[in-house]
């Protein structure tokens, strides 16, 4: 009887290191976050039950890899009640910028991310209006004609120094 357990038991963990074995590979949760931020992009509106914002967003807490800077970048979009779809727009900022700290691991620059991120939340913008041309939002149709222009990293440069990586406990002497 003794014998009989022994081998059950060898059998049921022989099945399961194999069922493990047998597992297709999946793809890494980093290489997830930066896959679905890329998916938003190209179809904001897309995410009708919000479970792909929902997943990066509850990752992008969680992991102790990544600091996600929320600073006020994206502040009058926030101040405008009625700009539409602002909530998806915020979230992207935030989604780019951590898709930005995964592909560029070594970049110490503090507002690289934070620009990313702009760009990210643009591109989701720029898809929205050709679907909903009515929900134009005079801030970032600011940052699409500087974007356009080719002056996007330098128009957010002060804004990002000002807003993100100044120490806010570092004040001028009175």
């Amino acid at each position: 009887m003794r014998i009989k357990s022994l081998a059950l038991l060898l059998l049921i963990a022989c099945l399961g290191t194999a069922a493990q074995a047998a597992e297709p590979a999946t793809e890494s949760t980093s290489a997830k976050v930066v896959r679905l931020t890329r998916a938003l992009e190209r179809d904001p509106l897309g995410d009708t039950d919000k479970s792909m914002r929902a997943w990066v967003l509850d990752w992008l807490m969680r992991t102790p890899d990544h600091t996600i800077v929320i600073c006020d970048v994206v502040n009058p979009l926030l101040k405008d009640d009625r700009a539409p779809n602002a909530g998806i727009y915020v979230l992207q900022q935030m989604f780019g910028n951590g898709a930005y700290q995964i592909e560029h691991p070594d970049d110490k620059d503090p507002g690289a991310p934070q620009l990313a991120g702009v760009e990210s939340m643009l591109r989701a913008y720029s898809v929205v209006l050709t679907k909903q041309p009515q929900s134009r939002i005079a801030y970032l149709d600011t940052l699409l004609e500087q974007q356009t222009a080719g002056r996007l990293k330098q128009y957010m440069a002060p804004i990002i120094d000002e807003k993100c990586t100044k120490d806010p406990a570092a004040k001028p002497d009175a």
